[in-house]
């Protein structure tokens, strides 16, 4: 959208699909009432509004059928926020990857101090996720 989107943008963050109808509401000066950020945060100065982390979850089978009792579902966890990948194993393994500086992602960083701050943020994220989830099961 030439004279809207300044030529030549680019976003290096993750972002999310749901940030597309958002962004499309927005160019069109509507109301949004789909979930998701308006990328448009990217080129001009818009309300300060919270950024959510990117969250998918994988349920892998177990290695081990002992592993997990039976009918387990064993999830692991990503979030993606800023240039951080976090990864939560069913067991409560956690990892963590700067993807920017390293994008083969072989260098963990859940052990160094640097990362606490961090990875409680990725922490306290799932925690609201899953009180959520709880008050929508007991609705």
């Amino acid at each position: 959208m030439p004279g809207v989107i300044p030529a030549g943008s680019v976003v290096t963050e993750a972002v999310s699909l749901r940030d597309l109808p958002a962004t499309v509401m927005d160019l069109i000066g509507k109301a949004s009432v789909f979930p998701g950020s308006s990328l448009a945060r990217y080129w001009r100065i818009l309300p300060a509004k919270e950024i959510t982390p990117l969250l998918s979850e994988i349920n892998i089978v177990p290695s081990r059928p002992r592993e997990y009792a039976p009918g387990t579902k064993a999830f692991i966890t990503s979030l993606v926020l800023d240039r951080y990948h976090y990864l939560k194993n069913p067991d409560g393994r956690q990892k963590l990857y700067d993807y920017l500086n390293d994008p083969s992602e072989r260098r963990d960083l859940a052990g160094s101090a640097e990362s606490c701050e961090v990875i409680g943020v990725f922490r306290n994220f799932l925690h609201r996720q899953n009180e959520q989830r709880g008050a929508i099961i007991a609705d």
